[in-house]
Formats: structure tokens, sequence, C-alpha cells
């Protein structure tokens, strides 16, 4: 059997021990790295736990429950959270008005005086007693329908848009429509007379005194090409 020089044996013992020892040189160097990320992750969750001294570091268990949104109640009742601090009594004041008008339906008796330039007994300063009703449609707007009876035997008949300029107590308003002069010497002639369409203007204001209940205060002024009339008027009002 042939035998292996003594230089070649050296030569692998050699070859060897120098595997052997930088293997060992790796390994000591890997695991210095692999400790240094570990002490810069601890360093990190330190100042993260020092900035939210409130937060728990603890773990749910197992056997906790867990809510829907996949929060254990164990990190829910760790979380502090502040209640914000109730509204002072100026916000309050100027959030909710004291009274807003919110009824649909309004019924008015009213009383007053007119004027006529073409009265047909003579009296050209004749009483009236009126009745009126408002509607309410939101989107579409408030309207109105009213009927009047003159002391010297006239009367008429409204239909009107209002635009009222606040929902409180104090409700001021104005009023465009068309008037229809209902004269009894006209008879059924009242609805084919052109001269007994009018135009009608009005402003007046609403005051509550309580939740339906208030009184109102009206002027208008009815005019034709020939003719014009005017009715001011003061009356109770109930709204539902």
């Amino acid at each position: 059997m042939k035998h292996l020089p003594i230089r070649t044996i050296l030569l692998g013992l050699a070859l060897g021990l120098s595997i052997i020892f930088n293997f060992g040189d790796a390994a000591r160097a890997a695991k210095t790295e692999i400790a240094s990320e570990v002490n810069e992750a601890t360093a990190s969750l330190d100042k993260d736990l020092d900035r939210d001294p409130n937060r728990s570091t603890t773990a749910p268990s197992a056997a906790s429950p867990v809510e829907p949104g996949g929060v254990s109640p164990e990190i829910l009742q760790s979380l502090d959270i502040a209640n914000p601090p109730p509204p002072s009594a100026e916000i309050l004041a100027a959030r909710v008005p004291e009274y807003t008008f919110n009824y649909r339906h309004e019924l008015s008796l009213a009383t007053g005086e007119a004027f006529n330039s073409t009265s047909t007994n003579g009296t050209n300063t004749p009483y009236l007693l009126g009745t009126q009703m408002m509607f309410d449609w939101r989107e579409r707007g408030v309207y109105s329908a009213a009927a009047n009876w003159l002391s010297d035997g006239t009367g008429d008949l409204e239909v009107a848009r209002v635009f009222p300029f606040e929902f409180s107590r104090i409700r001021p308003f104005l009023k465009a429509g068309v008037s229809l002069l209902v004269n009894p010497q006209d008879q059924l002639a009242i609805f084919v007379k052109f001269n007994n369409f009018r135009l009608l203007g009005a402003l007046g204001t609403e005051c509550f005194f309580s939740q339906q209940a208030g009184l109102r205060v009206e002027f208008a002024m009815i005019a034709n090409s020939t003719a014009f009339s005017t009715l001011t008027s003061v009356g109770i009002i109930w709204a539902w």
C-alpha cells in the first residue's frame, strides 16, 4: 500500500483547521449581528411605551373573548378615552332656537277695515270679516286661500303665495296672488267679468304667544285696471 507523503498530510491538516476556525468566526459574527438587531428592537419598543404609558404590553389570553372588531375586552379596558367637555350655555342658545315653527297648516279669523275706491252703496271704508287657510308644502312653498266679507255687501276670494322671512315666534311675511271680487249684483257673471279679477299684494306678520296660537296683522292692496282696494286686518291664528 502506497502511503501519502507527509507534506500532503500536513497540508490537509492545515486546510481543515483553517476551515474550522473560519466557520467559528462567521458564527460569532452572525450571533453578534442578531444580538444587535434584538437590542435595537427592544430600545424602539421602550421608546413607544414611554410615549404612550397607557398602552398595554400584555397580550390577551387565549381564553379571553374577542370583540367583533378583533379587539379583546382587556385591550379595550386599557384604552383611556377622554370625554369631551359639555357645550357651554352660549353654544346651546345659539344652536337651538327658542321656538321654531314646524306646522304645516294655519287657520285664521280676522276683522278689520277696507277701503273701496268703487263702493256699491257709497261706503268707501266698510268693515270686513275674513278667514284664511295657509298650507306649507315645504319644498313647493307656502300658499294661502282666503275669503273676506265686507259690510257694503261685497267680498273677495283670494289665492296667494306666501313668503315668510322667519320660522320663529315672530314671522314677517310677504304675499302675492290674485283676488276675485264677489258682487251679489253680478250673480254668476262674477266669473266671466274681467274686471272682477285683480292682483293682490300684502305684507304682515304673525306673532305666536304659544306653540300653536298667535296673532296675525296684515295689510293688503288689491287692484285691477279700473279700481283698487286696501284691506287692513287683525286676527287670531291656530296652527297644526
